[in-house]
C-alpha cells in the first residue's frame, strides 16, 4: 500500500532546515527550482520523511512537524523520505503528540540499532573472506606494476637529485 501521510519537519515558524530564504505555510507549498532530472531521494525540492524519527534525522534542530501529502510529482525516494515539487501541510502536529510518539518509538530504536549493529557485524564477517581473497589475488599485479615502473622511478629520483645538487652548486657559487 502506497503512503499517504508524510512528515515535513521546520524550525520555529515554518522555516526550512536547509535554506533560510524557504518558509513553510498550511496549505500548499511550491518549491522554487526542484530538480527534476535528478531521481534520487536527495537533491534540490521538498523533503517529506516517512516517520517522524526520520524527520528529525534530517532537521536534528527541528522544533516544529506538520502532516504532510505529496501535491506534486515524486522526484525521488527511498526508505526513509520523499522528494516532491510540492506538497500540502494539512496541520501542525501538536507536541503533546509528538512527545508521545516519541516514548512509544524510544526503546524500539533502540532495538534496531542493536539489531543493525548485529547485521552489519555479520556484513563484515561475511566479506572478510572476500577481501582477503581479492588482496591475495591482486598482489602479483601489484608487484608486477611495482617492477615495472621500479627504473623509471628510480631514474626521477635521480635525475631529481642532480637538479638539486646542480641547483644548490649555482647557489653556493654566487
Amino acid at each position: 500500500m502506497r503512503q499517504k501521510y508524510f512528515i515535513k519537519a521546520t524550525l520555529n515558524g515554518g522555516m526550512s532546515g536547509y535554506d533560510p530564504n524557504f518558509k513553510y505555510h498550511l496549505g500548499e507549498n511550491i518549491h522554487p527550482n526542484p530538480d527534476r532530472k535528478n531521481t534520487n531521494a536527495c537533491g534540490l525540492g521538498i523533503h517529506l520523511a516517512r516517520d517522524i524519527t526520520f524527520s528529525k534525522t534530517y532537521v536534528p534542530s527541528a522544533t516544529e512537524f506538520y502532516l504532510a501529502v505529496p501535491s506534486g510529482d515524486i522526484l525521488g525516494s527511498d526508505e526513509d523520505k520523499i522528494r516532491v515539487d510540492k506538497c500540502n501541510l494539512l496541520c501542525q502536529i501538536p507536541p503533546d503528540l509528538i512527545q508521545a510518539y516519541a516514548k512509544v518509538t524510544a526503546s524500539a530504536w533502540e532495538a534496531y540499532k542493536k539489531a543493525e549493529a548485529s547485521a552489519w557485524e555479520a556484513y563484515e564477517k561475511a566479506r572478510a573472506p572476500a577481501r582477503e581473497a581479492y588482496e591475495k589475488a591482486r598482489a602479483p599485479a601489484r608487484e608486477a606494476f611495482k617492477k615495472a615502473t621500479a627504473p623509471a622511478y628510480q631514474k626521477l629520483i635521480r635525475n631529481t637529485l642532480q637538479g638539486l645538487k646542480s641547483a644548490e652548486g649555482e647557489t653556493d657559487g654566487k
